[in-house]
Parts: C-alpha cells; structure tokens; sequence
C-alpha cells in the first residue's frame, strides 16, 4: 500500500508541476493528506515513506534535482493532522447544506467500545442527483445510552447546525439494514482507530474517519485559497 500511495503521490505532482499555477504544492498536500486518510494510513507516512518513495522517483524517472521539490510540500505529521481536518470540517458543512433543504433519514447505532467506552454513530441518506448515505456525527456519550440521551444528542447537533428536525422522513436504529454498509464500515474504522492507540476523543474530535467514509469531495481549492497571503490593493 505505501508503494501505491508513493506512486499516486508521484502522478498527481506531475499533473500539479504541468499545471504551474500558484499553489500547486498547497493543493498537493492536501490531495496526499486525503490519500492517506483514505487508505488508513498512520499521519507520519508522509514524510517516513512517501516523500522519500517520491524523491527516488522524481530523481530516477524526471531526471530531476527532487530535494527542491520535495521540500517545498509541506507534509509534517502535524500538517497532514491539520488538512484533514479541515478537510472533514468542509466535508461537514457541505453535507449539513444538503441537509438543511432536504428530507432525510436517518441512522443511529450506539456502541460500547472498549474501557466501557460508548459512542454514537449518525448516518443519513439523502437524494442528490442519486441517492447518497453519509456519517452525520460521531458523538461520545457521556452519561449513558438511553433513548432520551441519543435523541437529546441528535437534537443537539440538529440545532447547533439549523437544521430542521421535521426534514427527517425515517429513523431507523441498531443496525437496521436500511445502511448496512457504510455504517458497518464506520464500525470497522472506529475499530480499526481504536487499534492504532487512538483514544475516543481522538475519534470525536478529528476528521479522519469523516474524511475515510465520505463520498463527498472537499473543496481543495477553497482550502488552499484560505491560506494564501492576501494580495495588497
């Protein structure tokens, strides 16, 4: 897999330096940050395995000095941390546009992981020029797993985004097979995450398993476009 991710890496560099636009290298290390969140990847891939795989290439294959090139991607631990998540967090408001417009319905799943740990899973699927089932929220509860604590969750999340409870058409609860496969998918990442020694507030509050499971893509331009220094008039 880390070859595969190298090799993509490598494809999408040439396209950016074809394209010799300003940002490209912005734009690169969000597409490589959103790779590896995709193939579930530990973060520090980027600069222990796929900018080193990536600077062999540039040198054996371009014929090109690649200590410039490679150097101006920034592809920190923390960096990719960083792009993820705002990555999810623009994954995140388009779906609640979607959402604040259109009926829906919507999944729910509690599960204790491990230490008694218990997390709430939110799916929804909607119709946008086809029918599509995203993650609405990972939410962590804190007191306990009743039906009034799961519905004061999702009531709370539904009003912090305006987004209006009477667009919900259905609700269907532990594992209905309405959503089967995205939502054991969730299950499985969550699993997946809690392996890799990442505790549940990890899983809350960073956009990896938002950006793992959606079918939506971020708006990496708008991204890029955000941390440019603005130009004087």
């Amino acid at each position: 897999m880390p070859s595969a991710i190298a090799v993509e890496c490598w494809r999408l560099k040439i396209h950016q330096c074809k394209a010799g636009s300003q940002g490209n290298d912005g734009f690169l290390a969000y597409e490589i940050s959103k790779i590896i969140v995709k193939a579930g990847k530990p973060h520090y891939i980027s600069e222990t395995v796929i900018l080193p795989a990536v600077s062999a290439i540039i040198s054996s294959v371009m014929k090109q000095n690649s200590i410039e090139i490679t150097n101006s991607i920034p592809l920190s631990n923390s960096s990719v941390s960083r792009r993820i998540d705002e990555m999810a967090e623009d994954v995140e408001k388009q779906l609640i546009a979607h959402l604040q417009v259109k009926q829906f319905a919507l999944q729910l799943d509690e599960s204790t992981l491990r230490d008694n740990e218990a997390l709430l899973l939110a799916y929804v699927r909607f119709n946008n020029e086809g029918p599509k089932e995203e993650m609405l929220f990972a939410r962590s509860l804190t007191t306990d797993t009743k039906g009034e604590t799961i519905f004061n969750e999702v009531a709370t999340y539904f009003k912090e985004n305006n987004i209006p409870l009477k667009n919900i058409i259905a609700c269907a609860t532990d594992g209905a097979p309405s959503m089967t496969g995205r939502y054991k998918a969730g299950f499985s990442r969550v699993s997946q995450m809690l392996s890799k020694a990442r505790n549940r507030l990890d899983i809350v509050k960073r956009g990896n398993l938002r950006l793992s499971l959606t079918s939506i893509e971020p708006n990496i331009k708008k991204l890029v476009e955000k941390h440019q220094p603005q130009g004087s008039h």
